[in-house]
């Protein structure tokens, strides 16, 4: 240091010291670069992931939609099925009833 208060340095000091802090600006961009980097693929994830969620979530509204037609189509299958089971003991009865008639008739 001079009387005036100057710090004196030889300048190969100086071309260090400057090298040094070029490097550091370079390492600073380049990690700038390298968070910009990953913020982006970050936002991509992001994206596709809200993607695939709306995809699954609209998959399984359909699903509920298609296991709620199937059920009715089984109820109103249970509901024939038990009609044409009455129509058939109804049909039944009634060729009881008209064999026993023309066995009363076909006896006397």
């Amino acid at each position: 240091m001079t009387e005036s208060g100057q710090i004196q340095t030889p300048k190969s000091d100086i071309r260090e010291i400057v090298a040094d802090n070029a490097a550091l600006v370079a390492e600073v961009a380049a990690v700038r670069e390298s968070l910009a980097s990953e913020r982006q693929s970050m936002a991509q994830l992001i994206a596709e992931l809200d993607r695939y969620t709306a995809a699954s979530e609209e998959e399984r509204r359909l699903l509920r939609e298609q296991n709620s037609i199937l059920q009715q189509m089984n109820i109103t299958l249970q509901k024939q099925a038990r009609a044409e089971k009455q129509k058939g003991i109804g049909k039944l009865l009634l060729g009881l009833v008209v064999g026993g008639a023309v066995g009363v008739i076909a006896a006397q």
